[in-house]
C-alpha cells in the first residue's frame, strides 16, 4: 500500500465565492490546506471563498459559473459534510485517525460547541475519473456510521473554508494516514447516501487485514459487505 503524508501535494480547485466565474486550480498539501483554512477569514459567510478537491474545464453554466457537476475533469480527493450539530469535532477527528484514513478536518462557518458543525477532506492516491468519487465518499460515511450529509455526494458540491470574524471555536485538524481509495478494509463498513437503496450484492476477497465497522449509528444506506463498483485508478500518489 502506498501510504501518503500531509506533506504531498495534490490538485484542488478555489473559487472566490459563490458565483464561480473564475476558478484558480492549484497544488496543494493538506498542511497548506490547513493554513488557508486557518488564515483566512472575512466578515460574513458568503464572503468566503470555497474550495473543491477536483479539477474542473471551461464549460460555463448560463449563469456563467464553472462550478458544476458536468465540468468536472477529474477528483482528486472526496469532501463529506456534517451539520447534524450532534457529534462533536474531537470524536470526527479520532474516527478518521483509528480508520487511518489521510484527512484535514475543520469546522465550517456555522459551528459552534454545542451545535458541532464540520467537514473533512480526504485526497486520493491520485487523480481520477469523476465517476471514483461515489465509491470513495460510500468509504468516508461507512467511518461515521452514516451521519454524512446527502449534499455530499453532489459531484461538484464545493464548500466554504476559513472563519468568519473571530471566531474562537474555529478548528482545523491534519490527520496522518494513507488515502482512502487505497483503503479497501472500508469497504466493510461501506454506507451509501442517505435514503437511497444499495447496490447489488458484490463478492470480494478477504485480505485478511481489519475491517472498519464501528460508527456512530447506522444510516439508512448502511449495509455491510455489499458496495459498488468501484472504478480503477492508479494506485501510486505524488509522492
Amino acid at each position: 500500500m502506498t501510504v501518503s503524508t500531509p506533506g504531498c501535494a495534490f490538485k484542488v480547485t478555489l473559487f472566490p465565492d459563490y458565483a464561480a466565474s473564475t476558478k484558480d486550480e492549484r497544488n496543494l498539501s493538506l498542511e497548506a490546506i490547513a493554513t488557508l483554512v486557518r488564515e483566512t477569514g472575512a466578515r460574513r459567510k458568503h464572503e468566503l471563498p470555497w474550495l473543491k478537491m477536483a479539477t474542473f474545464g471551461t464549460v460555463r453554466t448560463d449563469k456563467n459559473s464553472l462550478r458544476h457537476n458536468a465540468n468536472v475533469l477529474t477528483v482528486t480527493g472526496v469532501e463529506a459534510d456534517y451539520d447534524a450539530e450532534q457529534v462533536p469535532f474531537e470524536t470526527a477527528v479520532e474516527r478518521v485517525g483509528k480508520a487511518g484514513v489521510l484527512a484535514l478536518v475543520y469546522t465550517s462557518p456555522s459551528h459552534t460547541p454545542d451545535a458541532p458543525r464540520w467537514r473533512v477532506l480526504c485526497p486520493l492516491s491520485d487523480a481520477a475519473p469523476p465517476a471514483a468519487r461515489d465509491h470513495a465518499i460510500g468509504r468516508l460515511n461507512g467511518v461515521f456510521g452514516g451521519v454524512v450529509a446527502g449534499e455530499s455526494w453532489t459531484l461538484s458540491q464545493s464548500y466554504y473554508y476559513g472563519h468568519v470574524g473571530d471566531k474562537p471555536a474555529h478548528q482545523v485538524a491534519v490527520v496522518d494516514g494513507a488515502p482512502i481509495d487505497l483503503l479497501d478494509d472500508l469497504d466493510a463498513s461501506w454506507t451509501g447516501k442517505p435514503n437511497t437503496k444499495p447496490p447489488p450484492p458484490r463478492r470480494r476477497p478477504d485480505h485478511g487485514s481489519r475491517s472498519v465497522r464501528a460508527g456512530f449509528g447506522g444510516g439508512s444506506g448502511a449495509h455491510s459487505p455489499t458496495f459498488p463498483p468501484q472504478p480503477r485508478a492508479r494506485s501510486t500518489g505524488p509522492c
